[in-house]
């Protein structure tokens, strides 16, 4: 009776912007009334298990309300939903970023390293072949320069060769200064012509 008489005094609208705190105030009212105690009884809660409206507008203005109230809290969850894949997705994309650029770290000290281990091969392998050549003709030419100086005319033309050989097959261009051709122009004989 009390909890009737609290809410048909409030106007829907406001009904619904506080219908917990409209219930406790009936409730609070209603727990201090003798009628209970009288009879032995103390009230300790108060809940509405249904509800029920008087007129068929009022009716259609709730469900309405209720509709638009449980579309909106769907489109919240659908959106929030939304927004979890792509925060899951744009941490997976930094997390994948950071690894590509860990790998791409590794990829370059493991070429850094090939290039040191290759290069330390080749010295190697240069330094025994100037070895067998420079020890090789140390009988037939006794001086220490001169033999090396041979190795390393053996090795200047074995670079020509090689570079003589790719311009040969068309794949490069090869730019020659007046020097390296040991052209000289007599500039002063085609003045006086």
């Amino acid at each position: 009776n009390i909890l009737i008489s609290t809410v048909s005094k409030v106007e829907l609208q406001t009904l619904l912007a506080s219908f917990n705190t409209i219930i406790q105030t009936a409730f609070l009212a209603r727990a201090s009334d003798s009628f209970w105690s009288s009879r032995g009884i103390q009230v300790e809660s108060m809940e509405v298990t249904g509800y029920e409206c008087v007129d068929e507008e009022t009716e259609d203005i709730l469900q309405a309300i209720i509709e638009e109230t449980t579309n909106r809290i769907n489109r919240l969850q659908v959106q929030e939903s939304e927004n979890d894949v792509a925060v899951a997705k744009l941490t997976a994309d930094i997390v994948l970023e950071q690894e590509n650029e860990v790998l791409v770290r590794t990829q370059k000290k493991n070429k850094i390293l090939t290039a040191e281990r290759e290069g330390e091969a080749e010295g190697v392998q240069l330094s025994k072949a100037a070895a067998t050549f420079i020890d090789g003709l140390n009988t037939s030419i006794p001086d220490l320069d001169t033999r090396k100086g041979l190795f390393k005319l053996q090795k200047a033309l074995e670079n020509q060769n090689v570079r003589t050989a790719y311009l040969g097959s068309g794949q490069a261009t090869l730019f020659i200064t007046p020097e390296e051709l040991q052209l000289t122009l007599n500039i002063d004989d085609l003045m006086a012509r």
